[in-house]
């Protein structure tokens, strides 16, 4: 097992060099994050170069079960991964999005045809895709049922420091 430490939730508000150098005092050379657009990639890049290895980052934050943005969202994944590709990163974190005002049904349905927009991009270089459910994938996702999405299937789980992940993976 691979201890990896997210920086943004343990040193919330502090630089990356900071929290970077706290991880390797900690004896741990590995470390994931939230968001990447706030961070400076070249840095990290920098970082990655010098033995830290950057486990999962989050791709844009927008919604999965909002249909009408899934046209959005793709455009943010195909420049996560770019990042991700910089970085040595093949773990993307993804959030469902917030609940909307039709059925769970129509919500879950729209989240695996936006997972399913993603299998080409994700599964050219081998990534893996984390989906971190929030409130309404939480639901969707109770029952600890497989899904299948062309191309890889969405495997959930319990994830340590959240109630409930799944991975999108060949």
């Amino acid at each position: 097992m691979k201890l990896s430490v997210c920086v943004d939730a343990v040193f919330m508000g502090k630089a990356i060099e900071e929290a970077v150098q706290k991880v390797k005092e900690a004896g741990l050379d590995t470390i994931e994050f939230w968001t990447w657009e706030d961070k400076d990639v070249e840095l990290l890049e920098k970082l990655h170069g010098e033995g830290i290895n950057i486990a999962a980052f989050c791709t844009g934050f927008i919604s999965l079960v909002e249909k009408g943005e899934r046209d959005k969202y793709i455009e943010s994944l195909k420049k996560t991964i770019a990042t991700a590709k910089r970085l040595g990163c093949s773990v993307l974190i993804s959030q469902t999005g917030p609940e909307l005002s039709v059925s769970r049904q129509q919500q879950h349905e729209s989240m695996v045809e936006g997972l399913k927009a993603c299998v080409p991009y994700l599964f050219v270089r081998g990534d893996r895709h984390a989906l971190y459910p929030g409130l309404i994938g939480q639901d969707l996702f109770r029952q600890g049922a497989d899904h299948h999405v062309d191309g890889g299937d969405v495997d959930v789980h319990k994830g340590v420091g959240h109630q409930v992940a799944a991975e999108l993976g060949p």
